[in-house]
């Protein structure tokens, strides 16, 4: 999370795609992990966006 110095009152939030834990461990196995993190951040981004 960070200030966007291009807007005032504005912050930016940076996450990180959950796939990317399958593809650089080459352990599909996670995939139910990554479903549930993916669900999870994307409810969270959801709701700073409808703000």
């Amino acid at each position: 999370m960070r200030a966007d110095p291009s807007a005032e009152n504005t912050v930016i939030v940076d996450a990180m795609n959950p796939a990317l834990m399958v593809e650089v461990t080459g352990e599909p196995r996670l995939q139910f992990v990554v479903d549930e993190a993916t669900a999870r951040l994307q409810a969270a981004l959801d709701s700073l966006t409808a703000q």
